[in-house]
Parts: structure tokens; sequence; C-alpha cells
């Protein structure tokens, strides 16, 4: 299952933040957090609903490179925040 990885019991999503965009979003390498569930089938769906978002947000930080700092880690805060499925 790609950009999931259990951990005590729970699967974690993780995905490497491109070199381009690691200044902006506070020197950050990777996007990592919890998908809440034990069970693959959900750990699967929530890591592909988290990989669209995170798509997104390099969309839109290759669209706007003038981006502030502080918009780009709100919209960081926004992804690895609330959680996409609920």
């Amino acid at each position: 299952m790609q950009y999931a990885c259990r951990r005590a019991g729970t699967y974690h999503f993780r995905c490497r933040i491109p070199l381009r965009h690691q200044p902006v979003l506070g020197g950050k390498a990777e996007i990592y957090r919890s998908l809440e569930t034990s069970s693959p089938r959900d750990a699967a769906i929530r890591s592909i609903l988290l990989y669209v978002e995170n798509e997104r947000l390099f969309a839109a930080l290759d669209r706007e490179p003038g981006l502030p700092v502080d918009t780009a880690k709100q919209l960081m805060r926004d992804l690895v925040g609330p959680a996409a499925w609920a």
C-alpha cells in the first residue's frame, strides 16, 4: 500500500515533500499523519484521499511561486489537520 505505513497497529500516511517546496513549507521533508485506522482497507482509501490533497497542495505551490510562507504553511496545516475523510 503506497503512502501508508503501519506503526503500533495504526496506519499512517507518509509522503515526501519535493525539494522545491521544502523551503516554503518550513523546511519539512515529509508529510506524516495518522490515518486513524487499523483496517488495511480503510487505510488504503484514506491514503488515496490524502495523496490527492497532497498533490493539490503541490500544484497550488507550483501555480503561485511567490506564495507567502505563512500562506503555504497554512495550506499544509489544512492538509495535515482535519481528516480529509471526515
